[in-house]
């Protein structure tokens, strides 16, 4: 096997120098392609630093504050494949851990793993994407492209003595690998600065421009040490910061007229910026887009044809700034703009023609995509896309069948479509801004139209669902009971009173779930369709017991995101019956031994909507609390009955011993000294 040795300069950093340490060209970086071997233990493939070697003579003290960056470009996923890991001894192996997988996202900090669920989405195979850590005293922050997410916690220093570990996790220090672990596919980059970088120079690391302020550590000043006896490490020069790379930027004409600052809005709601120039090389790419396009759109005051830019000019002043006020001073305004007039708003003409115009006026306008930005239209039945995708001009019409009076009646209406930016994980508002998927249905406002607190129900029923039978027979339940009180013993009627809590815990394959929290969850449905729930009496009961009952559903997995927000399967997520009950309790109290006498009483809970071998109890069922100490007796034993088969019965064994001390003192010894008195 050919194994490719990059000799790299070393350059020693030293903390008090004035000077940036050496920072290339990121478009010069060197770029390692990683591929996993065969092998196990410390023969697979990976890229090995010592940050005390590297950092010796520098010896800086542990960060309060630090950014650590880098590209990636994954061209396959195992199941725990792991980008970079960075350990400072055996039992700190996980000082920092960064897992970017499409299945689960993983970021672990201080040995503390931290799940982040909107994010596998975001982890595209087979393209470069920056990925940013960054750390400060009050908690850190991750950013993948320009997706940004925040844990508030305080946190401890990063020591920098330890050993960076790239394509592999560190079970051990610089130790414990497995194939499982591997990263495979391309990096680049790797940098680490003593602060926690702005917005402003995290924008700018993705577009390739180093931030203005001095790393700790840069990736061309760093001896990596490759081990790759089983697996292949080599080397290229195409990188993300190549021209047409991840950070050349793109651009896209907007031929609906809009004027420049609805435009600049409009853009900003799907994730675009108005476009403002970089370099001439961009401004000669639009200028092409603008031309290519130019009858459709004209400029209609004058002649000619163009699209709003995010840029404002002063002639009297030559000052130019973007629609924010903010200084652009590295483009030549007086070169480019062709008339002089009071207005201010820059249009891109053929060439090197700008021309300033009023920015009321309705015009096409340039946009540039904030990473990666794909337009899904979403709400197209089934039927519509099982043969072939609708593209093309069709007529539609959209159809529902609804069953009412028992009797199928076909309706026609309107098809609600969305068209958007917005990914798997978010929710499209009206007007095409996007929210997070868990933020749907949450008792908060996060749209305009307040449409994300629209329709909020938690159960979909099928077609043709039937509440009055169970999901299945026999329908494995469980069932927890909680004793609550046990009072008002009547020897003359032979009765007592119980107050309880009943909980049934089932799984209903029929349903989908929808708009789960993190907690239970009332289940709701449309229409006021009703949802199969047992129906519970106390057999052993003069009188019906007072009952208050409610359903709920307990969110379990991570679910499947759709247009109204994740569902999750009936079959993986319980349903539970919380039914609060107050009974009169008959017990056949035998009073022989009284006041020294011991009673065996139960509760028989019958559900009288399945048949006599409806249920299957799971055996863990059982009395979760029950009082132990009452006015007149102790409660020796409280628990349910085993069921040896399927059944439709709960029963609740009480097994009480009298207190004779409270009969002595209340009863005896009262009458007693009435005797002697007397």
């Amino acid at each position: 096997m050919l194994l490719v040795v990059v000799v790299v300069v070393v350059v020693v950093l030293v903390a008090s120098m004035d000077t940036p340490a050496h920072a290339a060209d990121p478009a010069q970086w060197a770029v390692f392609k990683m591929e996993a071997g065969d092998g196990d233990g410390d023969t697979d493939t990976r890229l090995t630093v010592s940050l005390k070697e590297s950092l010796s003579h520098a010896a800086p003290a542990p960060l309060a504050s630090f950014t650590l960056c880098m590209w990636y470009y994954a061209t396959a996923f195992l199941d725990a494949s792991t980008l970079l890991s960075y350990a400072t001894s055996n039992q700190m192996d996980d000082v920092i851990r960064l897992r970017p997988n499409p299945d689960e996202f993983t970021v672990t900090y201080m040995q503390d793993i931290h799940r982040l669920p909107d994010f596998p989405s975001l982890v595209v195979p087979e393209r470069w994407q920056s990925i940013c850590f960054l750390g400060d005293p009050e908690g850190w922050t991750l950013w993948l492209e320009e997706n940004v997410t925040r844990y508030e916690a305080a946190i401890s220093p990063l020591a920098v003595d330890g050993v960076v570990v790239l394509g592999q996790e560190q079970d051990i220090l610089d130790g414990g690998y497995t194939k499982d672990q591997s990263f495979q596919g391309k990096l680049t980059g790797l940098t680490l600065w003593p602060l926690a970088l702005s917005t402003a120079q995290l924008l700018n690391w993705l577009s390739c421009i180093m931030p203005d302020t001095v790393p700790l550590l840069v990736w061309d000043d760093i001896t990596w040490t490759a081990h790759n006896k089983t697996g292949d490490i080599t080397v290229h020069e195409e990188g993300p910061c190549d021209e047409g790379g991840a950070a050349a930027r793109k651009f896209l004409l907007f031929t609906s007229k809009m004027a420049a600052l609805e435009a600049k809005q409009f853009l900003n709601i799907i994730g675009f910026d108005i476009v403002v120039p970089r370099d001439d090389k961009e401004i000669e790419t639009i200028s092409e887009l603008v031309g290519e396009n130019q009858h459709h759109c004209p400029l209609k005051v004058k002649d000619g044809f163009g699209a709003w830019m995010g840029l404002l000019y002063n002639s009297q002043s030559d000052e130019g700034s973007n629609l924010a006020g903010e200084r652009v001073d590295w483009l030549n305004f007086k070169k480019r703009v062709r008339n002089i007039s009071p207005n201010r708003n820059v249009v891109q003409s053929s060439g090197d023609d700008w021309f300033l115009l009023k920015g009321g006026l309705q015009m096409c306008f340039v946009g540039t995509p904030r990473g990666r930005r794909v337009f899904r239209l979403r709400g197209l039945p089934p039927k519509l896309t099982e043969d072939k995708l609708p593209v093309g001009r069709h007529k539609w019409m959209a159809e529902q069948q609804e069953q009412e009076q028992q009797q199928q009646q076909q309706h026609t209406g309107v098809m609600k479509l969305s068209l958007s930016t917005c990914a798997d994980h978010q929710y499209t508002c009206s007007d095409a801004t996007c929210v997070q998927l868990s933020k749907v249905c949450d008792f908060e406002f996060d749209c305009s139209d307040q449409s994300d607190e629209v329709g909020c129900t938690t159960a979909l029923l099928p077609q043709g669902y039937l509440h009055s039978y169970p999901p299945s027979v026999p329908l494995p339940v469980l069932a927890a009971v909680t004793v609550k009180r046990i009072v008002n013993f009547d020897l003359l009627s032979m009765t007592f009173q119980v107050n309880l809590d009943l909980k049934l815990y089932w799984m209903d394959s029929w349903i989908t779930f929808s708009n789960l929290g993190e907690d239970y969850k009332k289940v709701t449905t449309d229409d006021d369709k009703q949802v199969w729930r047992p129906e519970v009496i106390v057999q052993n009961s003069p009188t019906p017991p007072y009952t208050v009952s409610e359903l709920s559903v307990k969110r379990q997995g991570r679910g499947r995101p759709t247009e109204r927000g994740y569902t999750f399967p009936g079959a993986e997520n319980q349903l539970v019956e919380t039914k609060t009950i107050k009974a009169i309790v008959n017990c056949d109290f035998r009073l022989r031994w009284y006041p020294w006498d011991d009673q065996l009483c139960f509760l028989t809970l019958v559900v009288t909507n399945v048949r006599e071998s409806g249920l299957l109890l799971n055996q863990s069922s059982g009395v979760l609390s029950c009082p132990t100490l009452l006015e007149e007796y102790k409660v020796a034993s409280c628990a349910l009955g085993k069921e040896e088969g399927p059944t439709n019965t709960i029963t609740v064994y009480l097994k009480l011993s009298r207190r004779y001390e409270y009969h002595l003192f209340t009863t005896f010894l009262p009458t007693s000294l009435l005797l002697i008195l007397g």
